[in-house]
């Protein structure tokens, strides 16, 4: 549900207006659920940009790793979110 999360993230009007821009890295451990269980802002262009990113996290769903036993496990991912005005 990736491009549902980049829609309901949008790009801040303040963000906009002053011209930030840029790629917001997270890094995150998905749980055996597939939600997201805690996260670190790994880059972070402008501060508007990673709060935008941090305040709908929560609707990111992953299907969940899988352990050698054939068993859901925990992992982290890396989670790219570009945002960039077109000019």
């Amino acid at each position: 549900n990736m491009e549902e999360f980049k829609y309901s993230v949008g790009y801040p009007e303040m963000a906009k207006q002053i011209g930030a821009e840029g790629k917001v890295m997270v890094r995150a451990l998905v749980g055996k659920t597939g939600r997201i269980e805690k996260h670190k802002i790994t880059k972070n262009p402008h501060n508007i940009l990673s709060r935008a990113v941090e305040e709908n996290l929560d609707m990111l769903i992953f299907t969940p790793g899988i352990n050698t036993k054939k068993k859901p496990a925990k992992v982290w991912v890396n989670i790219p979110i570009n945002f960039s005005l077109d000019r």
